[in-house]
């Protein structure tokens, strides 16, 4: 009796082994999935297509509220979010319309689709259903400026619309998207606008790292650089050299500012619009 269980019992199992297992594919790119997503539930007079080099990449504009222009910011988040993140970026592009600012939030390209990064599915699966966030990968310096390259076009096509508007012109970048921004800059890619806002920003790579701390030092761009108390390490590591490479070049327009106490999204947002309006006051945006 008790074999007659334990067969019944494994038999299924063994079946299944033995059956030949589909190929593995790969997940639906992340971007069109959010895509599909922020068309479902936005307003359709917020979703705009901005043509990217040879793609239709979708962004979200909203028009200041005042009747007094003051600007065009571009929001870009970090690479694992979307233009509707609750990390600070969607209450960025919704209240700076309340104090004059036009805000245009980008959708980033997807980096494991742009690195061409392999993705193993758990065993016994035939497709990957949820993406690790790419700064889990070792990247090379090459698949770095590959994804740069593929941002960079999208700002191109994004800061080409924000002309068309009256006012100053700011760059908000999140993570390590808000790093690649420094570095275009210091190429001379991106040009004219008058500051930078970073939001936790930060290079994957040690050698870059240090390498972001020395362009943001030596563009002549006013940079607000924010961070939180308990951000990864990737963030909190470089602040400092930061710090000192700004003041060893005489850069008086570079500010960092934290973020205290842990990450409680909708307290840290409203401290984190205070410190985008503060800066640009100071600027006489």
């Amino acid at each position: 009796m008790k074999k007659l269980l334990c067969f019944l019992l494994f038999y299924p199992f063994y079946i299944w082994c033995e059956l030949p297992q589909p190929p593995a594919t790969a997940p639906e790119q992340k971007e069109s999935i959010n895509t599909a997503d922020i068309k479902l539930y936005l307003d359709g007079d917020e979703i705009i297509e901005l043509q990217a080099g040879g793609d239709t990449v979708l962004a979200l504009l909203r028009e200041e509220m005042t009747g007094q222009p003051k600007g065009t910011a571009i929001i870009i988040p970090d690479w694992s979010q979307t233009a509707t993140s609750p990390r600070g970026i969607q209450h960025l592009r919704v209240a700076l319309n309340h104090i004059g600012w036009t805000t245009m939030t980008l959708s980033v390209p997807d980096p494991l689709h742009v690195l061409d990064v392999k993705v193993k599915p758990p065993q016994g699966e035939s497709k990957v259903q949820f993406l690790p966030p790419p700064s889990s990968y070792p990247l090379t310096d090459e698949q770095l400026s590959t994804y740069k390259t593929s941002l960079y076009v999208r700002i191109d096509a994004a800061l080409k619309k924000a002309f068309t508007y009256p006012g100053f012109f700011v760059l908000i970048g999140q993570g390590t998207n808000g790093a690649f921004i420094n570095e275009l800059i210091k190429e001379d890619k991106i040009q004219e606008i008058d500051g930078v806002v970073m939001l936790s920003a930060y290079m994957p790579d040690p050698t870059r790292q240090k390498q972001l701390a020395q362009a943001i030092a030596e563009h002549e761009i006013p940079v607000l650089d924010i961070y939180q108390s308990y951000d990864n390490a990737k963030v909190l590591a470089e602040l400092s050299l930061r710090r000192d490479l700004t003041k060893k070049k005489y850069k008086a327009q570079y500010r960092q500012r934290e973020l205290f106490g842990y990450t409680n999204y909708a307290f840290q947002n409203e401290r984190l619009f205070k410190e985008v309006y503060g800066w640009f006051t100071f600027l006489g945006m």
